[in-house]
């Protein structure tokens, strides 16, 4: 018997031994630990950065504009898995259109822009499904960076899942070639896990809104309920019902309406969400997650568009079905994004691959 005992707790010695092995080989690292390079994203009241480098603590923040004006800024600890994270802090009040800078530790200076007045002709970028092949996640960052676009929002799956090596590999490892290019999301089917979502990008909850020179970005998780009687659609009803913003731009994962055989189309809750959409105004909702590119005619006044994957495997098992109601166009097997020049009463789209060759041209008019 006790040989029996010795034997089984040398199996265990060398299981658990193989498992710390096996962690250390992946490169694992803890949620709270994980090095992030700066990010900046788009609030309702201007930007909020958050970083971690390890080790490094951080005092006041001086931000820069290019006349010389200096502004201090206290930035506090962020969470996450509840323990200390990071840090995070708020630029608000910045001078429309200004140039700033900003010395983060452990990362250098970072130089951005502040939004431009209201009414101001601007170029945002918009993309989803980035989330797989990583040098082809590089490409595509690379090719929208290379657009030069004000700002840039993401209809999610920045991740082939939500472990942590996947937030380090196909997440910040590569966010820093948009460095300085304001930045926000909406969280994918394949981000969630733990909460790091929230956590990593300071968010109260999964759901938000950013505004940027005249145009309202509600970004929501349609990974949660979105039902009438749910918290989100509650916030989302009052958020459109008191927004005055010249336009309104809804953005989520699962896209509402697709022109597919077989009909990929995210039914569930779609009447009690699209019809806040035409109640309130709402221009223009943005989508992803099947990787292909898809755009309805005007529903009912409003512009939907399911973006293609950026750096993700293209939809199989799926035909463009011409028949619906809604039918626009539709592109498949190709990998792109989206560029959204808001210009007084008209968005200008324009959508390519990532060679840069233009798939679809189109407007949404006021």
């Amino acid at each position: 018997m006790k040989k029996f005992f010795r034997i089984c707790i040398a199996a265990l010695t060398l299981f658990a031994a193989g498992e710390f092995v096996f962690a250390k080989d992946n490169g694992e690292v803890k949620a709270e630990t994980l090095e992030r390079p700066p990010v900046l994203r788009m609030t309702e009241d201007g930007y909020r950065i958050l970083w971690n480098a390890e080790g490094k603590s951080c005092g006041k923040l001086v931000l820069k504009d290019r006349h010389g004006n200096r502004k201090e800024i206290v930035p506090v600890r962020g969470k996450v898995n509840y323990k200390d994270s990071g840090y995070m802090a708020d630029f608000n009040e910045l001078v429309p259109g200004e140039k700033y800078s900003v010395k983060i530790p452990g990362y250098g200076k970072l130089t951005f822009f502040a939004p431009p007045e209201k009414g101001k002709s601007f170029t945002f970028a918009a993309i989803s499904d980035h989330q797989t092949i990583e040098e082809i996640t590089e490409q595509g960052f690379m090719a929208v960076a290379g657009e030069k676009p004000d700002c840039i929002v993401s209809a999610g799956d920045m991740l082939e899942d939500g472990k942590i090596k996947n937030w380090r590999k196909n997440f910040f490892e590569k966010i820093s070639l948009l460095q300085g290019i304001p930045f926000a999301c909406a969280e994918g089917n394949n981000d969630t896990g733990g909460g790091l979502f929230s956590s990593f990008f300071g968010l109260e909850n999964r759901w938000y809104a950013a505004k940027y020179a005249g145009v309202t970005f509600i970004f929501l998780d349609s990974n949660m309920p979105l039902r009438s009687d749910s918290e989100q659609l509650e916030w989302l009803e009052k958020t459109l019902c008191e927004d005055s913003s010249d336009w309104k731009v809804v953005v989520y994962h699962h896209s509402s309406f697709n022109s597919t055989e077989p009909d990929w189309s995210f039914t569930k809750n779609r009447e009690e969400i699209t019809s806040l959409f035409e109640k309130y105004g709402v221009n223009l909702v943005i989508n992803g997650h099947i990787h292909l590119y898809d755009r309805t005619k005007l529903i009912n006044g409003v512009q939907y568009v399911t973006l293609p994957t950026m750096s993700g495997n293209f939809a199989k098992r799926v035909e463009v079905s011409e028949n619906t109601s809604y039918y626009a166009k539709t592109i498949m097997g190709f990998r792109g994004y989206g560029l959204f020049t808001v210009d007084g009463n008209v968005i200008k789209a324009v959508v390519k691959d990532l060679d840069g060759n233009i798939m679809d041209e189109f407007e949404v008019q006021k």
